[in-house]
């Protein structure tokens, strides 16, 4: 089966394809080539950028207080831009580590000039698409087929400095991303296919406008998936699924030929950010976050806080995962003015953080795999080396005790998999790490009930070697016989 942003059902049924694979991240930074036009040096200093600039906007937005002008990556995005009121902000902002850049408004003002418009939003017309504030223009955005349909909204909120507002014309509006082709991912008992969002304990998020509360979703092999506890459209496009005992959440996204991306959490990307989104019709593409706090006028309502984006999408791509490095950020609402993978434009999601606190959820993300003596499985030293047999150590956050048990089967770790040596059936054959191969059965685990981490192939669980308490620990594999060193659970 086809899975999008972290569902399995049981019996899973792995992609048949035995060549090695590049690692997840390899083949993010070949999507982003792809649709930004990247080299791959280009690639890695934009993500160079992106991993500081969450921490240098916070420094600024503290030193700056209400004067603080909005943050924003550069074109190219290896630059962080700071905006700024006055020279002395400036000097302030280049301490922190980003370039200043003089405007005339800060984001206060910018945000009540938003405001000003949303109290108004029902004397926007149908020819008036969006509005939302642009820090790097420095100004507000309304979006409209004609100058005299944003004009008279305008004038309707009470805005007499025209200054604060700029209008683009766009050529058509922007659309919700309903789906009706059979085929895919997941459907509704109502009849419309979506695709599901990053996973949640008991379920997945996904698109407000895919189905309401009490509507029952289905899988893509037409096996019942679960029902919509929760549901905003319009207003909001949000929706949260809980899944039903045949399906397991995993923290995984849907690579479409490319291995599946980890969601590590949901921290918050700048705009100017690359993001990536997967969907049931176009798959994985990949752009830059373009605005946030987007009101978009859809024909059926308006619905605010949205953030638009540079990636493109296609009608059964609504409620899919938008992912910036391995933080999840949201899910497919719409897309911009008429456009889809073919003929360009791009798409508007809804933001995770807010979907997440309406309802209570929690993300499911990656996680330690604990065992023996409360400690975790480990990688030394956070090395991505083939064939590095794995260990057991005090359980701490580095990135070698991050696993993920994916849809796939397979356990995935620094961009690789858990692995039984040369494939062995033995008992004591070494588990460690390497290069992830689709279909192959030696990098294939399933996380029982009772605890217990088998492979299916040899029948016989993963096992602290020589019932060893201590770190550095081995593992290997063993006859199940459960024992308190073959068992296993996330911590």
């Amino acid at each position: 089966m086809v899975a999008i942003a972290a569902l399995s059902s049981a019996p899973a049924v792995a992609q048949q394809r035995t060549a090695a694979v590049p690692t997840a991240e390899e083949a993010t930074a070949g999507a982003l080539q792809r649709d930004l036009g990247l080299t791959a040096t280009d690639v890695k200093k934009r993500w160079a950028t992106e991993a500081h600039a969450r921490d240098i906007d916070r420094t600024i937005h503290t030193r700056l207080g209400k004067r603080y002008a909005g943050t924003w990556l550069n074109a190219d995005g290896t630059r962080l831009v700071a905006g700024v009121t006055s020279t002395k902000d400036a000097e302030a902002v280049r301490a922190a580590g980003a370039e200043p850049k003089l405007v005339a408004r800060t984001s206060t003002d910018l945000a009540a000039t938003k405001a000003a418009l949303d109290e108004h939003v029902r004397t926007a017309t149908k020819s008036i698409y969006s509005w939302y504030a642009d820090d790097t223009a420095n100004t507000v955005v309304v979006t409209a087929a004609n100058h005299a349909a944003a004009d008279a909204f305008i004038a309707a909120a009470g805005i007499r400095d025209r200054g604060k507002v700029e209008v683009r014309i766009e050529s058509a509006a922007p659309e919700i991303q309903y789906g009706v082709s059979a085929g895919d991912y997941f459907s509704t008992t109502a009849g419309v296919s979506c695709s599901t969002g990053p996973a949640v304990v008991h379920g997945f998020l996904t698109a407000g406008h895919c189905g309401t509360a009490g509507t029952g979703a289905i899988g893509g092999n037409n096996v019942a998936l679960g029902t919509f506890r929760g549901s905003s459209f319009p207003g909001d496009d949000y929706a949260w699924v809980e899944t039903n005992s045949d399906w397991t959440a995993d923290p995984v996204v849907n690579g479409y030929g490319s291995p599946w991306p980890t969601v590590a959490g949901s921290q918050e990307a700048l705009t100017g950010s690359s993001v990536c989104r997967s969907g049931a019709t176009t798959g994985w593409r990949c752009g830059v976050i373009g605005a946030k706090d987007v009101t978009i006028n859809y024909s059926q309502g308006a619905v605010g806080g949205l953030t638009r984006t540079t990636a493109c999408a296609t009608f059964g791509d609504s409620g899919g995962p938008f992912i910036s490095g391995n933080q999840a950020q949201g899910t497919l609402s719409g897309m911009n003015s008429g456009g889809n993978c073919t003929n360009g434009g791009g798409t508007i999601f809804q933001p995770i953080a807010e979907t997440l606190g309406v309802y209570g959820l929690s993300l499911v993300t990656t996680s330690h795999l604990v065992g023996f003596n409360n400690r975790c499985i480990d990688v030394p030293n956070s090395s991505a080396t083939d064939g590095l047999p794995v260990q057991m150590w005090d359980c701490n956050n580095n990135s070698g005790q991050s696993l993920t048990i994916a849809h796939d089967g397979t356990i995935r770790v620094l961009g690789k998999c858990l692995d039984v040596a040369w494939g062995s059936v033995d008992n004591g054959a070494t588990i460690q790490i390497m290069q992830c191969t689709a279909g192959n059965t030696a990098q294939q685990f399933k996380l029982t009930a009772a605890g217990d981490l088998v492979n299916p192939r040899a029948d016989k669980c993963i096992d602290v070697k020589d019932n060893s308490a201590s770190n550095g620990a081995g593992l290997q594999l063993w006859s199940c016989a459960g024992s308190s060193n073959q068992k296993w659970w996330r911590g």
